[in-house]
This record gives structure tokens, sequence and C-alpha cells, in this order.
């Protein structure tokens, strides 16, 4: 196959450099040519097939940015959520806070009365 590939820098250099690649094979010494690699094979595919090798890796890179979006949308709302969570006690700690402040004052309106009450 090396012999015969199409591109020219893939081929034996010289004649003789394949005639040594026979002899290696004919004593079962292992020979220069190799099958051709997944990097090779993956770019002559993609050289092949471009528009939909395009169209797939578009939709690839639409996937994953959808789904990089859809987990930061969702952090953000769990980080809203512990926010919302965390006013929602602090409301209800000033609504108890107010609560026992107006107790007090009623109570000191009621002292008040009183004294004025018992001064009159």
């Amino acid at each position: 196959m090396k012999a015969l590939d199409k591109e020219r820098s893939r081929r034996y250099e010289t004649a003789t450099r394949f005639a040594s690649d026979i002899d290696r094979y004919l004593t079962d010494q292992p020979v220069l040519a190799c099958p051709p690699s997944a990097a090779y094979r993956i770019k002559k595919f993609i050289k092949k097939h471009r528009g939909p090798v395009t169209a797939a890796s578009n939709i690839l890179l639409l996937l994953v940015a959808g789904l990089l979006g859809t987990f930061w949308g969702w952090q953000e709302a769990r980080k809203q959520a512990i926010f919302a969570r965390a006013a929602q006690v602090e409301a209800e700690q000033q609504t108890e806070l107010a609560l026992e402040a107006e107790k007090t004052a009623s109570a000191a309106r009621d002292r008040e009365a009183k004294q004025r009450q018992s001064a009159e």
C-alpha cells in the first residue's frame, strides 16, 4: 500500500528502499511500511466529508454550549436560593426584634399610663 499511496510524500523515496523493504519481508524482519495512522485516516475522512463533519461539529459545539449554559444557570439559581433563604431568616429575625420592641414599647406605655393614673 505504501508503494501505491496517492500522496507522493507517503510513498517510498526510491526503488532501492522499496526493494530493501521486500527483502526485509522475505527474511522475516520488520518492514518499514506501516498502515496509515489514525490521525492520518481522520484527517482524510474530514477532508472527504467536510460538510457533514462541519455540521456535526457545530451541533456538538451548540450542545456543549447549551449544557454549560444550563449548568451555569442552575448554579446561579442555587446561589440565589441560598441568598433568598438567608434574607428570609434575616427578615424573620428582624420581625421578631420589631415585635419584641413593640411589646417593650407597649409595656412602657402601659406603665406610664398606670403612673399617670396613680398620680392623678
